[in-house]
């Protein structure tokens, strides 16, 4: 029973109840009836009969889409993601041609947002994308945007739809420091790097050795970005310059060759070179797998999903340029980016089923919390590089 969040893909969410949940409570939140409602967990467990939907909603610390039943007391289904096209593609199709007058991001964001999400913020870095969209589910069409402007998308837990560049959605100072290896963790209120004079509160986590898995599956040296026809197609790449890839191969001890092949329809973008780039450098790094002891800390002291983190485990990742202060002594972490999470559902939550249905006025929430099979057990961290199987 634990949620699971990754960067623009809808991970998944379980929910075990006890069998001695009232049957009249079961009736109410039965697949059958309460399908594609929200399950939503609080920090704190709240009487939702004394706080309005948008307070409960802004409190929520996760918003999952309720789409199975396993057997009678499992409740599960994926996160919030999934509204903008799921595993099967299924989602808001666009059955006629969707275009915008000058091709801006923040035109593009709102012709292609679908009704069941809110409006959010926009950042856009510049530039247009002068393509249109057709017979392709919301996501799909995100995905090229996301290439053509260098952006990314989330859904925060009151289904506000956000576009921008990672810094404008999750801030570009890390507020968790993970250790290896190099002491213990805590809090601390630590200066800013671009900002002595000012100080944030940072969170330090500390993993074992054995609780630290790393892979280079996805890694990738260039990517061939292919466009027009097939048999005639237009090849655009990008490259990692041999002296930045530090890892050999083994019949000459030069640069390892790993190609990545992407191919495209000619109206994926105006620019196949920034495609070709922005792939690239989704490919680069060393993917980062950790276990955190659940005794640490919880999700809800943890930054969100896609937020920016420090690694530190001396001597092999560390910046020596980049010293920060932690906790009174000095340490050089690399910066990277927290891209998945899998938390148990513990106890000191407050889980409901938001139900919202015609003729409702209102949601109903449904109060869970009493009957929740409370777990104990690891968080989960993915960073450093894209999480494998991020399909859905």
């Amino acid at each position: 029973m634990s949620v699971t969040e990754r960067v623009m893909v809808a991970g998944a969410w379980a929910v075990d109840l006890a069998p001695e949940t009232p049957g009249q409570l079961m009736e109410q939140i039965a697949l059958s009836r309460a399908g594609f409602a929200q399950i939503e967990i609080l920090p704190a467990h709240l009487d939702p009969r004394e706080h309005s939907d948008e307070t409960l909603l802004g409190l929520a610390c996760y918003t999952g889409l309720y789409r199975s039943q396993e057997g009678t007391y499992r409740l599960s289904g994926p996160g919030l993601p999934v509204l903008l096209g799921d595993e099967e593609g299924k989602a808001d199709i666009a059955e006629t041609a969707i275009s915008t007058p000058n091709g801006w991001l923040s035109q593009w964001v709102p012709a292609l947002r679908p009704i069941t999400l809110r409006s959010g913020t926009v950042t856009s870095p510049g530039g247009a994308y002068t393509g249109t969209f057709r017979l392709k589910n919301r996501k799909e069409a995100f995905e090229i945007l996301n290439d053509a402007f260098g952006v990314e998308w989330r859904i925060r837990p009151t289904l506000h739809l956000d576009v921008g560049p990672p810094s404008a959605l999750y801030g570009s100072v890390p507020q968790l420091l993970i250790l290896r290896n190099a002491g213990s963790g805590g809090r601390d209120l630590s200066p800013l790097p671009a900002a002595p004079t000012s100080v944030q509160t940072l969170t330090g986590v500390v993993v074992e050795d054995a609780d630290w898995d790393e892979d280079l599956e996805n890694y990738t040296t260039k990517t061939i970005y292919a466009t027009g026809e097939e048999g005639a197609e237009v090849l655009t790449t990008a490259t990692t310059p041999d002296a930045n890839i530090p890892y050999g191969r083994g019949i000459d001890s030069g640069p390892v060759i790993w190609d990545r092949l992407i191919s495209a329809s000619t109206d994926n973008g105006s620019t196949p070179q920034q495609m070709a780039d922005a792939q690239l450098s989704r490919y680069t790094g060393i993917r980062r797998e950790l276990r955190v002891s659940g005794g640490q800390l919880d999700a809800a002291q943890l930054p969100q999903v896609g937020a920016p983190v420090w690694l530190y485990a001396p001597p092999t990742v560390m910046d020596t340029a980049s010293p920060i202060q932690f906790r009174g002594r000095t340490v050089w972490p690399i910066t990277s980016r927290l891209l998945g999470m899998t938390w148990p559902i513990t106890r000191g939550c407050g889980v409901y089923l938001r139900v919202w249905r015609s003729p409702q006025a209102l949601p109903v929430w449904h109060d869970l919390t009493d009957y929740v099979l409370w777990e104990d057990g690891p968080l989960q961290l993915e960073v450093g590089a894209l999480p494998r199987g991020s399909v859905s």
